[in-house]
């Protein structure tokens, strides 16, 4: 094997860029020079992430409103009829709330929720060729499951209102029923409910055991803060206090000696009475 100084001879010295280390444009980063290509495609991925930020939030406000403005005698995949669609989101959008509201029931509303959530993630991207075809894959299937044990625990606790079906659609059925008839209902409801915070988990990566973490900090600098205010004001009303009590009279139950003409005052005498003797018995 070849020495160093037998490499170095033979090759000639390394390039500067390889004891640094990183790419070019990484280096011209560093030295606060970005190329004029690196700009361009900065300003290209940066104009995508905004536009299709834009584009999945619109969705998703489109189907919440279609959702929200749900009306059963709208005809659509559950009903028939001639009548015009009341919902605000017109024939696309009846057919869409019945459908979804038919099928999930109210975690339906999670869909519009999601859309603006990876819109959200996209956007907040440093660039186009971070995105991860895998952690894709895995978010989808954490928003599915998400999906499917809301749907089942709408099913077993919530009342279906102005809905056809039951209030978790035929999803919550499927889930929600098998489940207890397999755990019955005290462990049904704790395996879906296991299964939501994992699915969130899963879709979102929010950390549970960090969200109470800060929700007890929160409380406690709350606590604090209420303390420290009452403090203050108790310090404020403690002088108030001692200033009201200097100005009354020290001696309540003498009366005031009033001086006589001319400035002198005469001595008052205390006549001492003779002892009294004992009372004969």
């Amino acid at each position: 094997m070849p020495s160093a100084s037998t490499r170095l001879a033979r090759h000639g010295p390394i390039p500067r860029s390889l004891h640094t280390g990183g790419s070019l444009a990484q280096q011209a980063r560093r030295k606060n020079v970005t190329p004029a290509g690196v700009k361009i495609v900065r300003h290209i991925s940066h104009g995508l992430r905004e536009i299709g930020f834009l584009l999945l939030a619109t969705v998703a406000a489109f189907l919440f409103i279609a959702l929200a403005s749900y009306v059963p005698a709208d005809p659509a995949w559950t009903h028939t009829g001639t009548s015009a669609p009341m919902n605000l989101g017109g024939v696309a959008g009846a057919w869409f709330a019945d459908i979804a509201l038919y099928f999930f029931g109210y975690p339906a509303y999670l869909f519009p929720l999601g859309l603006v959530f990876a819109g959200w993630r996209l956007f907040k991207r440093n660039g186009l060729a971070e995105i991860d075809a895998e952690i894709i894959v895995f978010r989808t299937v954490g928003f599915l499951v998400t999906v499917g044990t809301g749907c089942g625990l709408a099913a077993l606790h919530l009342q279906p209102g102005a809905l056809r079906g039951s209030a978790g659609g035929i999803v919550g059925d499927l889930c929600g029923h098998g489940l207890i008839n397999a755990f019955g209902p005290g462990g049904g409801t704790l395996f879906l409910a296991a299964l939501f915070l994992a699915g969130v988990t899963l879709a979102s990566g929010l950390s549970w055991l960090s969200l109470v973490d800060l929700i007890g900090k929160s409380i406690w600098d709350v606590a604090a803060l209420f303390a420290r205010a009452g403090s203050w004001v108790a310090g404020r009303i403690a002088p108030r206090r001692g200033e009201a009590g200097d100005d009354e009279p020290q001696q309540q139950g003498r009366a005031p000696e009033l001086p006589l003409a001319g400035g002198r005052q005469e001595p008052v005498l205390v006549a001492e009475l003779p002892p009294q003797a004992p009372p004969a018995p």
